[in-house]
C-alpha cells in the first residue's frame, strides 16, 4: 500500500500553513512587534520547506486512492499540522512550553476555541491574528473533509450528505481536496469579508473586526478580549456576530450556490437549515423566559442574552456576552446549552457537534423502536428530506453517537483525575468533543483556566478535539486490526 497521496496532501497543507504565517509576520513588523514578526517569519521558512519537500518527493501520476490511504491522510494532517502551527506561538513567547503551543494550535485548527493564554489583551497582535487565522483555515478544512472524505466514505451516515460537487471517487485524493477547497474558499472568503465590513461599519476597529470575523465564520470562538465578547460593549456588533454565527453553522454549499446566482431556494429545501433556526429561536426563548421570570433580568436584555447564547452553543462557536452585567443564569441553562452543543450545526458547515441531521435521525430511530414494541411486525421506513434512509447509514449514525459519548466519558474521567471538579471536567470534555469554546464556566462562576491543567489533562483534551473534528470513526478505525488487513 502506497501512502504517496497522504504525504503529498500533508505537504500541500504545510505549504499553505507556511504561506499563511507571512500575514501575522507582516502584522508583527508593522506594529513594532519585532520578536513576534521574526518568529512567524522564521517559522514560515521550515514549514514551507518541509511541505514543499514532501510535495516534490511524492510528485508523479496517481490513480484511485485506496480507502486506507484516505483515512491515514486525514489523521496524519490532523496530528502533524498543529506541530508546525504551534512553532510561532512558542517562538513569539506568547505561550510557554511545547505542549501548550500544540494544544493552542489543535484548538485553533479544530475550531474549538479553548485557550491556554490567560491574558489575551497583553499578547502581541500578530499572535492574536494567527489564532483566529488557524480557526478560519480549520473551518474551511472541516467543510472540505465533509465533501472529500466523510461523505464518499460514508463516515457516520455522511453518505446522506448531498454535496453539489461531484465526489469524483475515482480521482486522486489530492485532486479532490484541491477541487473542493478552491470551489468553496471563494464563498467562505466573501462571507468573511462581509462580516469584517459589517463589524467595521458598526463601530469595531478594523483589526478586531478581522479577528472576530475569522473566528465567527469558522464557528471557532477565539476572541481578542479576555472575557470573550464582553470587551466589545457594542450590541450592534454582537448582532452582526450572531447573524454570521448562524451563517457559519449553515451548510456552506447553500451559501456557495446562492453566491453563484442560484437563488435562495436551497435554503428553503434544506431540512437542516429550517430546523437550526427553529432550535435557536426555541432555545433562546426558553432561556429568555427563565432569565426574565426567574432572575429578574430586563425583558429586552433577557431576550437578547437568551437568543445570543442559544445561537452560540448550537453553532458550537462558544462566544459569551453579558458577563459584566452580573447576569444570574438559572440552574438548567448550562444543561440546555450542553444539549445544544452536542447537537451542533449543519452537515457541511464548520460547526462541530453531532450535527442536526444525525440528531433528527437518532430521534426517528428511537421512535421506530417504540413503534416496534407496540407492533412487533410493523415495517417503519425512516426518511430524511423526503428520501428513504438505508440501514447502513443509520448504523453509522449510531456508531458516531456511541463513540462521542464514550470519548466524552473517558475525557471527563481523565480531566477529573487531574484535580478538577467533576462539573468542570465534564464541561471541558463536552467542549472538546463538540469543538465548542468553553462557555459555561463564566456563566456559572466555576470556570477552570485551561492553562492551569496538568499535561495529562491537556493531552487528553487535545486528543478529544481531534477525534471530535474528525468524526471519531475516522481516527478510531485506524486502531482496528481489520482495517489493516489486505
Amino acid at each position: 500500500m502506497s501512502f504517496a497521496s497522504a504525504f503529498s496532501i500533508l505537504g500541500w497543507s504545510l505549504a499553505i500553513l507556511g504561506g499563511a504565517m507571512l500575514g501575522p509576520a507582516a502584522v508583527g513588523f508593522s506594529m513594532d512587534e519585532n520578536v513576534s514578526g521574526l518568529a512567524f517569519l522564521l517559522s514560515a521558512a521550515p514549514t514551507i520547506f518541509v511541505g514543499g519537500g514532501l510535495v516534490f518527493a511524492t510528485r508523479g501520476p496517481r490513480s484511485h486512492t485506496a480507502r486506507r490511504e484516505s483515512f491515514v491522510s486525514v489523521a496524519l494532517i490532523a496530528v502533524v499540522v498543529p506541530v508546525f502551527a504551534g512553532i510561532p506561538l512558542l517562538g513569539s513567547g506568547a505561550i510557554g512550553g511545547a505542549q501548550n503551543a500544540y494544544f493552542e494550535a489543535v484548538s485553533g485548527l479544530t475550531t474549538t476555541g479553548a485557550t491556554v493564554i490567560s491574558d489575551l489583551e497583553s499578547v502581541d497582535r500578530a499572535v492574536v491574528l494567527w489564532r483566529s487565522l488557524l480557526q478560519w483555515l480549520g473551518g474551511l478544512g472541516a467543510v472540505v473533509l465533509a465533501i472529500v472524505h466523510f461523505a464518499p466514505r460514508g463516515v457516520g451516515g455522511m453518505q446522506l450528505y448531498a454535496s453539489p460537487l461531484v465526489h469524483g471517487e475515482q480521482d486522486p485524493l489530492g485532486e479532490r481536496f484541491r477541487h473542493a477547497g478552491v470551489s468553496f474558499a471563494g464563498a467562505y472568503a466573501i462571507l468573511t469579508g462581509a462580516c469584517i465590513l459589517a463589524l467595521w461599519l458598526n463601530g469595531l476597529g478594523f483589526f478586531d473586526g478581522i479577528v472576530l470575523a475569522l473566528s465567527t465564520l469558522s464557528t471557532g470562538g477565539f476572541s481578542p478580549y479576555n472575557n470573550s465578547l464582553d470587551g466589545l460593549n457594542n450590541r450592534t456588533a454582537e448582532a452582526v456576530i450572531l447573524v454570521f454565527m448562524i451563517l457559519g453553522a449553515t451548510n456552506l454549499a447553500l451559501h456557495w450556490q446562492a453566491l453563484r446566482g442560484r437563488g435562495f431556494k436551497g435554503y428553503r429545501k434544506d431540512p437542516e437549515f429550517s430546523l437550526i433556526l427553529v432550535l435557536m429561536i426555541g432555545a433562546g426563548g426558553v432561556l429568555a423566559l427563565a432569565l426574565y421570570l426567574g432572575a429578574g433580568t430586563d425583558l429586552l436584555d433577557a431576550i437578547w442574552l437568551g437568543l445570543f447564547h442559544a445561537v452560540s452553543a448550537l453553532s458550537t462557536t462558544g462566544f459569551v456576552t453579558g458577563q459584566g452585567q452580573g447576569v444570574s443564569w438559572p440552574v438548567f441553562a448550562p444543561m440546555l446549552l450542553v444539549l445544544l452543543m452536542l447537537v451542533g450545526g449543519s452537515t457541511g458547515s464548520s460547526a462541530g457537534g453531532l450535527k442536526v441531521m444525525r440528531a433528527v435521525l437518532l430521534i426517528d430511530l428511537v421512535r421506530r423502536e417504540f413503534d416496534r414494541l407496540a407492533h412487533p411486525h410493523v415495517v417503519v421506513r425512516i426518511r430524511y428530506g423526503g428520501i428513504g434512509v438505508e440501514e447502513a447509514a443509520l448504523r453509522g449514525i449510531w456508531a458516531v453517537f456511541i463513540a462521542m459519548m464514550f470519548t466524552f466519558g473517558v475525557l471527563t474521567v481523565a480531566v477529573a483525575f487531574s484535580g478538577v471538579d467533576f462539573q468542570s471536567a465534564a464541561h471541558l470534555a463536552v467542549s472538546a468533543v463538540t469543538s465548542t469554546a468553553p462557555m459555561l464556566g463564566s456563566m456559572v462562576d466555576q470556570g477552570v483556566v485551561v492553562g492551569d491543567l496538568n499535561g495529562v489533562a491537556k493531552g487528553a483534551l487535545a486528543v478529544g478535539m481531534i477525534l471530535g473534528r474528525l468524526e471519531f470513526l475516522s481516527v478510531l478505525v485506524l486502531l482496528s486490526p481489520v482495517f489493516w488487513r489486505r
